[in-house]
């Protein structure tokens, strides 16, 4: 998929209109156009204000949204298992503490 294609895709992955896109990289709104249809190539510094719009890393660019989304589901899946190793652990703490004061006053 090309570049603008890509780009697109996560423009519209993200919810954002053209217009919408364009306002927060500061660009005109027919450039966004023109870069999404192939007729212009974007500047290096062009292709890290629309990333910061979108708030994904500029290299991010290069792969389509749904590339990632088993990278998301894993992060997110492991997150949630740190919490509950934590949660447990802090309440195995917790029951040790009670044991001890029970047992040394």
């Amino acid at each position: 998929m090309a570049l603008g294609q890509q780009i697109q895709a996560w423009r519209i992955s993200r919810g954002h209109s053209i217009d919408d896109l364009a306002a927060e990289s500061h660009l005109l709104p027919h450039v966004l156009v023109e870069i999404e249809a192939e007729e212009v190539d974007p500047s290096a510094s062009l292709l890290e204000a629309l990333a910061a719009a979108l708030k994904i890393p500029p290299a991010w660019l290069f792969s389509h949204p749904t590339s990632f989304r088993t990278l998301f589901d894993e992060a997110t899946q492991i997150h949630f298992r740190c919490a509950e190793q934590l949660r447990f652990a802090a309440l195995h703490d917790s029951g040790q503490q009670d044991v001890q004061r029970t047992i040394h006053p």
